[in-house]
């Protein structure tokens, strides 16, 4: 689910900016805009060349996350999905998440491969056929 809706966000965002790729500073724009849209307090707390940190003070899901982090899948699936076919990569890591008792969340997507340890997803640019890289 979280991956068709990042996969759809994607191209909107990406039609209403008139452009092929959206850059980091895009990218982070567009994730915090869809997060507010849909209630959820996003903002970036840093961006650097080798991740964009995001923090919220409330969550979409509102009363109904407690208890359950799973949700935090269609954050992750998101961020990740627009993250990397756009940039070509992430590894998004929950660092704190409302649903798991923390009083807020911390979200750091990562733009370059990692070794270290830590609960995190890879999302990669999809390669498609009608599209050549360069």
């Amino acid at each position: 689910m979280g991956a068709a809706v990042g996969k759809a966000l994607d191209q909107k965002y990406r039609a209403a900016l008139a452009v092929d790729r959206l850059s980091a500073e895009q990218v982070a724009q567009v994730l915090v805009d869809r997060k507010q849209r849909i209630k959820g307090d996003f903002y970036v707390v840093e961006q650097r060349e080798d991740r964009i940190v995001f923090a919220s003070n409330s969550c979409p899901f509102g009363e109904f996350v407690a208890g359950r982090p799973a949700l935090c899948m269609m954050t992750s699936n998101v961020f990740g999905h627009v993250t990397g076919e756009n940039l070509g990569y992430a590894r998004v890591q929950i660092d704190k998440a409302i649903a798991r008792g923390d009083p807020g969340c911390h979200v750091t997507v990562y733009l370059t491969p990692r070794e270290d340890g830590g609960e995190a997803r890879e999302y990669f640019r999809r390669v498609r056929p009608d599209l050549t890289e360069g």
